[in-house]
């Protein structure tokens, strides 16, 4: 089945010249595909090549013409994501804070970063995974609003995610880091997610099983 997948979104791109994170969340869950799966699928995609983003491009040609310092790939309105983020749960302003006040991710700057981050150069790692620390507060902020989860627990098993996909990419491989790691980031997250901080641990496979009645589910609890 995997392949079958795989193949389907690599047509998909092909036809497109992009694939977004939804549509291809969407295609695991229609297809009951396991976390695990899911994390090989993404690893292969990006092994061909394919160009994974957050949203659809915007066709905006004078893009083209950016600077290396003017490039920022989202295209999202973070001062509102922000605002959101702080009302639905105040303890995590000083976070909010300190992310706002991180210069995005310029152009070309994570193939100046890897070979570095390679060579246990700790300054590197670290920028790199500031710089996309508001991805994971974006991610978290849907996840946490869809399923009704804890919002600092949601970000900090994000977080985690955005570790192991620095560890695990490899610029040989993989041209996207953003949309490599954002499916490193919602595996963790879903993986990890309670029903309403209960105390009943549901096992990652059943979650996938079960991930399209989910939200259902905790909404009546």
């Amino acid at each position: 089945m995997n392949e079958e997948i795989i193949e389907k979104l690599f047509l998909r791109y092909q036809q497109k010249v992009f694939l977004t994170n939804d549509e291809i969340l969407i295609e695991m869950i229609e297809k009951n595909v396991s976390i695990l799966q899911t994390e090989r699928i993404c690893s292969e995609l990006l092994s061909r090549g394919v160009f994974i983003c957050d949203e659809k491009p915007k066709s905006d040609k004078s893009s083209e013409v950016q600077t290396e310092t003017e490039y920022d790939a989202a295209r999202i309105d973070y001062e509102k994501l922000y605002a959101k983020i702080i009302k639905k749960e105040p303890s995590l302003k000083f976070l909010v804070d300190y992310v706002r006040k991180i210069k995005p991710a310029q152009r070309y700057e994570v193939k100046k970063l890897y070979p570095q981050i390679k060579s246990g150069n700790n300054f590197a790692r670290n920028r790199l995974f500031e710089m996309n620390m508001r991805s994971v507060l974006r991610i978290a902020y849907q996840k946490a609003t869809e399923f009704n989860l804890s919002l600092a627990d949601t970000v900090q098993n994000g977080m985690i995610g955005l570790h192991v996909a620095i560890d695990k990419f490899d610029l040989a491989k993989h041209d996207n880091f953003s949309g490599y790691s954002s499916c490193y980031i919602s595996n963790f997250i879903n993986r990890n997610k309670s029903i309403n901080e209960s105390l009943w641990l549901i096992p990652a496979h059943i979650k996938d099983l079960h991930e399209k009645v989910y939200k259902y589910i905790v909404s009546a609890n």
